[in-house]
């Protein structure tokens, strides 16, 4: 079923969670995305479907065969919005 959704895709928006039990139920493999956009990444901290996706299957590949991991932009309002909150801004 993975297969026949995703073929011909360029692009997948996903929750961290879904993203994480697709690789760990080998549907989806680290090695075909080429650029992983993390949405709120200041909370892919402890066992956060984020941060286990990075322990899990980033770390390992990009220590096996750097050429193959997805780049990786991470997004957050959080800095911002605490600076406003504090009056810094």
């Amino acid at each position: 079923m993975w297969d026949s959704a995703l073929f011909g895709m360029n692009g997948i928006v996903s929750t961290p969670q879904i993203l994480l039990d697709a690789l760990r139920h080998a549907f989806v493999s680290m090695r075909k995305i080429s650029l992983l956009v993390i949405d709120e990444a200041h909370h892919g901290i402890k066992k956060h479907s984020t941060n286990l996706i990075m322990q899990e299957f980033f770390h390992p590949l990009k220590d096996h065969d750097p050429t193959k991991t997805p780049h990786i932009l991470g997004l957050s309002a959080y800095v911002f919005i605490r600076l406003l909150r504090f009056g810094s801004i």
